[in-house]
């Protein structure tokens, strides 16, 4: 049976974006327009023609209307300093991530594609020396805490629990705009280049087929970084490595 997990628009376009609850930023990013300041003053139109296209069951509507504002409001936006819980550590800013930044949210609710974490594992393991890959769950740390095996030390779980005030912000302009699972592909200068959207996956694919799906995808993905080898050559006769 075939699913999407990804209707942000339909999700998203529920909400307007309030809070205050984020980190003061550097001088030299306040002086530009921050991700949650451009999402605050546009979701509103964006939330009203998704409402309608869904009404009418226009999903072409609603991924045009999707794939607009990332064109329009979000490219070119720069990432709030928003601070997070790392899995195995304490608090960490967002900003502290020098590279070129992977951001990939989920919720526990979400049911992972059999070779969707060891596809993304693969990928950390290859290119972590020129990107930070960041693995955040919109939940409380005991909930997270079955996932921490599953991923590498090459990636950063994070976490931000929705019931702590302090997050409520970055679950708001990420989440609620956007719904999970959403990749954010984000510069080195902190600049927004990219949202995508997780392809929807059939259930009974084997391991292989997912894994290469999903491994493909990241790799397409990473390749708006424009790092010389990176995101050059799709998985074609790889073996998955299950446990990387």
């Amino acid at each position: 049976m075939y699913y999407s997990y990804v209707l942000p628009l339909i999700v998203a376009f529920a909400f307007i974006i309030t809070g205050d609850s984020y980190c003061q930023q550097p001088i030299d990013i306040e002086e530009k327009t921050l991700f949650s300041v451009a999402i605050d003053m546009n979701i509103q139109y964006y939330n009203q023609k998704a409402e309608q296209a869904f009404f009418d069951q226009d999903m072409e509507r609603v991924e045009a209307l999707f794939d607009s504002i990332v064109e329009n409001v979000v490219k070119g936006t720069y990432l709030d300093n928003f601070t997070v819980n790392e899995y195995r550590s304490k608090k960490v800013s967002l900003h502290s991530f020098e590279k070129p930044i992977f951001l990939i949210t989920y919720s526990d609710w979400y049911p992972f594609a059999p070779g969707e974490i060891a596809a993304l594992n693969q990928i950390a393991a290859k290119h972590h020396r020129q990107i930070d890959f960041l693995v955040l769950f919109f939940n409380s740390r005991n909930r997270v805490r079955k996932y921490a095996s599953k991923f590498n030390n090459k990636i950063h779980l994070l976490y931000a629990d929705e019931r702590a005030n302090r997050f409520d912000r970055i679950i708001k302009s990420m989440k609620h705009s956007f719904g999970v699972p959403t990749v954010f592909y984000i510069d080195q200068d902190k600049k927004f280049l990219d949202v995508g959207r997780m392809p929807a996956h059939h259930f009974q694919d084997e391991f292989e087929a997912s894994f290469f799906s999903k491994y493909n995808y990241f790799l397409n993905g990473i390749s708006v970084f424009k790092i010389d080898g990176v995101g050059l050559h799709m998985a074609k006769k790889e073996t998955p490595e299950k446990n990387q």
